[in-house]
């Protein structure tokens, strides 16, 4: 079959309430739409245009996308109502000669907002995760809305989310900063590594949107940047608002349970950094409907859960955080030429009179640094783990950061994402 050409104009609000009742309005927008499309009464379907619709598929060049969608399917035989997502409705479309998913999006003014036609597939809803799943991240995180009531978990409103977790880190005090909170650097989720929690494909990426200054929105594009992963049982997790630029993996890329996709961020419609994570039954967020998602071992506010899906108010880690599995041969990255490579490379870059001009007392300092070397040796995201002062902590990192490419570490025969952490010693005689 031939390439239908598919037009889409609209800005989905994926937490909106929803509804599984077509609506008057829908109906009557729906039906008028099909009597102009078969008669070829263009004109009448621009009218129903929105403004930013129509200048963006004024009436040439909309009059030349029905012709040739009409000669390759012929007049709409018929719609069925599937359901509607915030402002968009599905309907199974039959054409002449094929059928088509058209979703149809409203604005207030109950004009057309957005138009879309694809193919069309009755996608098998899922209840839960058969996928065993494990942990996306390190160490201890808080669940700010998980569960299945509204009171838990606001996403239950939201077909595509309605099982989402959002997920942070809090310290003692219940804070998810420090400081004033209002860079986000700030907040202790920020920039932190999060994985995949099971083998699978990478099916979409999206990694250009910047981040959010702590408190504020981006409804452009709610989900930020993101990652879907097809799990080898068809079931689709969905990661939102990671770190602008961050994201590590490719469309197209096979990834295992926990490799590394990114860092999380504050893109997208988000007020402050944090992991969104949700199941879905096919990849289209805007058709799909969510699954609910059960970690295979998991730590819940410190005790061992089996096969659990957590709830608003937990604090969960991953019980075995990213084991490598027995007989899989690892091999750790290395500087070009080995450590005499890394010596002389120091010796050629580093400041080591930086503490001395700073005022630094007598004595040794040390920074440690922790780093990704890539799967083609290229070293990123680069932080300091402790900060001796006197411009030292910027010091390590600068000179990581224009480090050489490495040789990458290695597992299985092929080469991996890692983190790895050196520390670089200074004196003051």
């Amino acid at each position: 079959m031939k390439k239908i050409f598919i037009f889409f104009l609209s800005i989905f609000v994926y937490f909106s309430a929803i509804a599984q009742r077509e609506k008057d309005n829908y109906r009557e927008v729906s039906s008028r739409f099909v009597t102009f499309f078969n008669s070829n009464n263009n004109d009448s379907i621009v009218v129903m245009f929105s403004p930013e619709m129509n200048a963006a598929l004024p009436l040439e060049k909309f009059s030349q996308v029905t012709i040739g969608l009409k000669a390759q399917l012929g007049d709409i035989k018929q719609i069925r109502f599937v359901r509607i997502q915030n402002a968009t409705a599905l309907y199974e479309t039959t054409f002449e000669k094929a059928n088509l998913a058209m979703l149809i999006t409203l604005n207030s003014s109950n004009q057309i907002a957005g138009l879309l036609f694809k193919a069309y597939s009755e996608a098998k809803v899922i209840e839960r995760n058969t996928t065993k799943m494990q942990v996306p991240f390190k160490g201890e995180w808080s669940v700010t809305w998980g569960g299945d009531t509204k009171e838990l978990n606001y996403h239950v409103e939201s077909v595509a989310q309605k099982n989402a977790f959002d997920i942070l880190i809090r310290d003692s005090s219940g804070s998810t900063h420090k400081g004033n909170g209002q860079k986000n650097e700030d907040y202790y989720a920020f920039g932190k590594e999060l994985y995949a929690p099971c083998d699978g494909e990478v099916v979409l990426v999206v990694d250009g949107v910047k981040d959010n200054v702590p408190g504020t929105l981006n409804p452009v594009y709610v989900p930020g940047n993101s990652v879907i992963i097809k799990t080898n049982l068809g079931e689709y997790a969905f990661f939102a608002h990671f770190k602008q630029h961050s994201i590590v993996v490719k469309q197209g890329q096979k990834v295992k349970a926990g490799e590394l996709l990114g860092l999380c961020g504050n893109s997208g419609n988000s007020s402050e950094p944090h992991l969104h994570f949700h199941l879905q039954n096919v990849e289209d967020m805007n058709i799909a409907v969510g699954a609910k998602c059960y970690f295979d071992k998991i730590k819940v506010n410190g005790e061992l859960k089996i096969d659990y899906s957590p709830i608003k108010g937990d604090k969960i880690e991953e019980q075995n955080s990213y084991i490598v599995p027995n007989g899989i041969v690892q091999t750790s990255p290395e500087f070009p030429r080995g450590e005499s490579g890394w010596v002389n490379y120091l010796e050629k870059t580093l400041n080591k009179d930086l503490p001395y001009k700073n005022g630094a007392p007598v004595g040794k300092y040390e920074v440690e640094v922790s780093f990704i070397i890539s799967k083609d040796g290229s070293v990123l995201d680069v932080k300091a783990i402790n900060d001796p002062g006197f411009g030292l902590a910027n010091e390590a990192i600068r000179v990581l950061e224009q480090s050489p490419k490495w040789k990458p570490a290695t597992q299985n025969g092929r080469n991996i994402i890692y983190r790895n952490n050196i520390t670089i010693s200074f004196e003051v005689k």
